[in-house]
């Protein structure tokens, strides 16, 4: 289970209410804003990672605004430029209507605590920049305003850049009108093109939202286009960033509207230019409710965020929505609820380093903190990151040169014979705990694996690593047998690298067909990810698939062509049982796939356990989850009283596998928590019966198999 940590408590004297997201270095040094605190106006922060995954425990300020020029950074995170200097915007200052500001790394981690305004709002042309800065390939920035403008209801801008600084003076792109959205709050997203895409909080046809789009003309103009204006049935008001996935589908969160009116997630499909609006989660309460900060988007195509509100104490939440064969789950699983005694009530999204450990921040805290905010780390969330290691050989016109050997501007041969220099090459340390498979651990391709000779030699990468296989890219994670494609789970510090092409390519990476780096907007998990913002984001070589009959007949062929597989003594002998507050409970078959417990009164925790296997591991199936049984329906009795609970049943999580609607079903992983709900306020004896829809094989342990044999 993921692992939450706090890193940071916020005094006030230090900062207060950190409603901004963070960002990081090429050192792991991470760096945010509070909106009040310090001098009272607000600050710029820093938390120093010393290394090895530690940080400080005490934030660094780098900067305290006085409210005499500056005053009040509000939701939009910082920004790092090439130079490693900060940008970011204050609500208040500059004439009074809020500016723009750069705090200037002075060398050796050291900043001048008396920030540049590089530009002051007037009122025409905007007031109260909320949001935070994006930058484009030729370093010009962009962003919004929240009201102000032509029409008083916010503005988009530019400052441009030339001759080594910035215009002093915003250029207006967009007065925002009512019909074409009003009142914007999150940063803009930038693509390839130059293309801008924003959302506004109000606005548009019906006044509860927009996405919209400007078209880079390609002459300094751009063309404003609404893609969606959202109705409240289909969610209401954004206060987040859309992101894309390398296909150009846009995903973001509406903070209330849906089914249940706490929020969606939504996807915006791109139809070749054009964008159809798909709702991926309607939050209610229990699965979280109100999403203010972005979405991030992993290797595997997998989303995760925060909300405001929701969870079990409704003190909001970390989610992800796990994305698999093709599509994404329509529940989310819950990472962290906050319980406001050290964490509560996230504006913020995620950031995630090259470990993929996720940071984040929260604005309150009912005890510890003084109400100030904190800063937080999720461990052992399962997101992928994508990277070659240490020793890989990548062909190159010349011969193999090892990957650490590689610099910029070096050629490489492609798997299609061409020929492309490379233009970044991302690298960094990351630990392998053993016994704890994370994104930091290894997956060895073995030789030969793939076809005669190929590779040549193990292959080395981690998981979220695509192969070029069958004419699509597939995670390698997904191919894993444990014979030929096996997980690396020594304990180890493992050097990473990525080689990053003018366009996304295959290289050959010990004779194997391989990805090179794609910048789908994770650049930044990189130690030295300073280095590369002029690159602009690539499409993908091929499809990337993580399932479906495709990826699976790969996976057949691999463990077929592995030669003699492994003979795992097996069972059909589930074992079920209860375990309630740590104590084995037995139960009995009532009728069959219905198995009947008799618990005492004032249970506080009760697990549904039994053996479990893994299909890919005993070489019956690609699924790589651990399988308990498969529960259809849980029922407690207590007297002629009747609670039920579905397998559909969002509550239904730890210990749980994703509900699987085709079949009416949910897999446990043979230690699964029943809601706590489930036996409130019972006081006395109950019965619990269990309906199970099927079972799978399980291995037997040592001694089993000793006495099987």
């Amino acid at each position: 289970m993921p692992t939450l940590t706090t890193l940071v408590t916020f005094n006030g004297t230090d900062g207060s209410e950190p409603y901004a997201g963070l960002t990081i270095d090429s050192a792991g040094h991470l760096y945010g804003t509070t909106y009040q605190g310090g001098s009272g106006f607000g600050t710029v922060y820093q938390v120093i990672h010393t290394g090895g995954g530690i940080y400080a425990t005490s934030p660094t300020t780098l900067v305290a605004f006085d409210g005499v020029g500056l005053a009040y950074p509000y939701y939009g995170s910082l920004t790092i430029d090439a130079e490693g200097d900060l940008l970011g915007t204050t609500l208040s200052g500059g004439f009074g209507l809020g500016a723009v500001y750069e705090v200037t790394h002075v060398g050796g981690g050291s900043y001048s605590s008396n920030p540049t305004t590089l530009a002051s709002f007037s009122g025409p042309d905007g007031i109260n920049p909320i949001a935070g800065m994006v930058i484009d390939a030729d370093r010009n920035l962009f962003s919004m305003t929240y009201v102000g403008g032509a029409n008083s209801l916010g503005t988009v801008f530019e400052l441009a850049y030339s001759g080594g600084g910035y215009a002093s003076t915003p250029v207006t792109l967009v007065s925002f009108d009512g019909p074409n959205g009003k009142q914007p709050t999150a940063n803009l997203t930038i693509d390839a093109d130059g293309n801008l895409f924003g959302t506004t909080f109000y606005g548009g046809a019906f006044d509860k939202g927009t996405v919209f789009k400007l078209a880079n003309n390609g002459d300094g103009s751009y063309t404003h286009t609404v893609l969606v204006s959202f109705d409240g049935l289909n969610g209401q008001g954004t206060y987040s960033s859309v992101i894309a996935d390398g296909d150009g589908n846009l995903f973001g969160t509406t903070y209330v509207g849906g089914a249940n009116g706490r929020g969606t997630v939504f996807q915006l499909v791109n139809n070749g230019g054009s964008y159809t609006l798909d709702t991926l989660v309607d939050f209610d309460g229990t699965n979280g409710a109100n999403p203010v900060g972005n979405l991030l988007i992993d290797a595997s195509g997998s989303l995760f965020g925060t909300t405001f509100y929701g969870g079990t104490n409704d003190a909001g939440t970390v989610f992800e929505i796990d994305y698999s064969g093709g599509g994404y789950a329509t529940t989310p699983i819950i990472l962290a609820s906050f319980d406001g005694t050290n964490n509560a009530n996230p504006t913020s999204g995620l950031i995630a380093d090259a470990d993929g450990d996720l940071f984040g921040t929260t604005n309150f805290t009912s005890s510890g903190g003084n109400g100030h905010g904190t800063v937080y780390t999720l461990t052992d969330t399962g997101f992928q990151v994508i990277c070659y290691l240490r020793g890989t050989m990548i062909a190159t016109p010349t011969g193999e040169v090892p990957v650490e050997g590689l610099s910029i501007g070096d050629t490489v041969q492609t798997y299609g014979g061409a020929t492309q220099q490379i233009t970044w090459i991302g690298t960094g340390r990351v630990l392998a705990t053993r016994g704890a498979r994370s994104v930091a651990t290894p997956v060895i391709v073995r030789k030969g694996a793939l076809a005669d000779n190929v590779p040549d030699r193990d292959l080395h990468v981690t998981k979220g690593h695509s192969l070029y296989l069958d004419d699509v890219l597939i995670p390698v994670e997904f191919l894993i047998n444990h014979r030929s494609i096996v997980w690396d789970d020594r304990a180890q510090e493992v050097e990473i690298y990525h080689v990053e092409l003018a366009t996304h390519d295959v290289l050959l990476a010990n004779g194997a067909p391989a990805e090179s780096y794609r910048d789908d907007g994770n650049r930044w998990l990189f130690r030295n990810a300073n280095t590369g913002w002029g690159q602009p984001p690539k499409q993908p070589f091929a499809p990337v698939l993580t399932g479906g009959p495709v990826v699976d007949a790969v996976w057949r062929r691999l463990l077929d062509r592995s030669g003699t597989r492994l003979i795992v003594p097996t069972t059909e002998e589930h074992d079920l049982h209860l375990l309630v507050d740590g104590k084995r409970v037995d139960g009995k078959v009532r009728q069959h796939g219905i198995y009947q417990f008799r618990l005492p009164p004032h249970a506080t925790e009760i697990r549904l356990a039994s053996r479990a296997g893994v299909p890919a591991e005993l070489g019956r199936a690609r699924d790589p989850r651990p399988l308990g049984v498969a529960v259809q329906q849980i029922r407690l009795w207590h007297g002629a009283h009747l609670r039920l609970i579905e397998a559909s049943d969002s509550s239904l999580g730890e210990g749980f596998h994703l509900f699987e609607e085709e079949n009416g079903f949910r897999w446990t992983d043979g230690n699964a928590l029943l809601p706590a709900a489930l036996s409130d306020g019972i006081d006395t004896s109950f019965e619990l019966d269990i309906h199970i829809a099927c079972t799978t094989h399980y291995p037997l342990n040592e001694v089993e198999a000793s006495a099987a044999a």
